[in-house]
């Protein structure tokens, strides 16, 4: 299995002290294979919680890493290098 590029969000502001992560986890196929799309949040500093969901393409697995980002975008998480 390859992992696809995480991409790691905070929330600090308002009092918010919360973090937010994705990444897409390929199966042994090629890019149209079916992926594993891995969340990860809580608070920041623990280690949080896990959340996983089967997608059966790449590009759909892609497709729904950017709606979830602009989400969190939208509520106030910013990208953290």
């Amino acid at each position: 299995m390859r992992n696809d590029e995480a991409f790691y969000f905070e929330h600090t502001t308002d009092g918010h002290n919360k973090f937010w992560a994705v990444s897409i986890e390929m199966g042994n196929k090629e890019k149209n294979g079916e992926c594993t799309l891995i969340r990860r949040y809580g608070k920041i500093g623990q280690e949080g919680r896990v959340m996983t969901e089967k997608i059966y393409s790449y590009y759909s697995a892609l497709e729904r890493r950017r709606k979830l980002i602009n989400e969190k975008i939208t509520k106030g998480y910013k990208a953290v290098l």
